[in-house]
This record gives C-alpha cells, structure tokens and sequence, in this order.
C-alpha cells in the first residue's frame, strides 16, 4: 500500500483548469513505471464524472477515452510520463475544489487519493503562456535555459552573451 501522501504528488498541483468543454488537469507518474489498467472513479467536489464521458491525453498528443482503459487494454505510464485528464461539469475559477481520483494501475494495484486545487480560466492560461518560459519538473533543463533567454531577449531587445 502507497501512503496517501505519496500518491498525491502523481496529481500535478496548479493545473486545474477549466474552460467551455469542462475541466481538465494533470497527472505526472513520479513514482515507477507502471500501466495504467482502469480509470474508476473521479468526483470534483463530490460529484460524481461520469468516466464514460473522460478523456485522457498523453503527451505525444494522442487522447484515449478513459473507458477503453481496461485489464485488457492496458495503457503505458512511465515514470516522467504525464497524463492530462479531461472531463465534463463546470467550476468556479480562483477557489479550491477538491477532486478526488480512484484508478487501478500494475503493479501497484488499486490507487485512490484526493487532493484540492484552485481552477484557472482560459483568459489565465493564455497570460502564463505568455509569461516567462518554466518547467517546474524540468526549469533547469538546456531547453528551458534557452527559452528563457530568447524570452527575456525578445521583451527587452537585448542580445544575451552568457
């Protein structure tokens, strides 16, 4: 059994956000490689979503129906890996809400957490993809330092030496 504690770092804090199709937020695996076996459950402030309406989007731009994971149609977690999680219903932007996930995985089995987060509307999506180039799991990486250098050059018309 995983503590509570640890499995509420796979819930990406600061990505709830909402928009005209519903709610949608992250789910990073900074445990171990694992698969994903089946999606059960997930209330945002304690209703229930129903998961045949769920949608999963995984990095490479794929998107699955949370429905077709299954024993059968396991889908591939690895660590680093982050999943977005997008479902239907409304919720206040600028407040916490509290959702909570149960979801089945190999090989850690049946995993179930609830964690609270404060939604951000379209409008603040669009203002921190504008804002200064970040990656809090990976700030450091040659691609982030070089990002936040051509933003910083482009703003202030300054060429960079170091």
């Amino acid at each position: 059994m995983i503590p509570s504690f640890v499995l509420k770092r796979l819930y990406s804090q600061g990505s709830l956000e909402t928009d005209a199709f519903g709610v949608r937020f992250s789910l990073k695996n900074r445990l171990s490689d694992a698969m994903l076996t089946g999606l059960r459950r997930i209330q945002i402030n304690g209703s229930e979503v129903p998961i045949h309406a769920v949608e999963l989007e995984f990095t490479d731009g794929s998107r699955l129906p949370a429905e077709q994971v299954s024993k059968e149609h396991p889908v591939r977690f690895p660590l680093r890996e982050i999943v977005r999680v997008h479902a239907p219903g409304e919720i206040g932007a600028g407040k916490n809400h509290k959702i909570h996930l149960a979801f089945e995985t190999s090989p850690f089995g049946q995993v179930a957490f609830t964690v609270e987060d404060a939604a951000k509307t379209e409008t603040e999506v669009a203002r921190k993809a504008e804002g200064i180039p970040g990656d809090r799991a990976n700030d450091w990486a040659p691609e982030m330092v070089a990002g936040r250098r051509r933003w910083l050059e482009e703003r202030t018309g300054v060429r960079l030496e170091h």
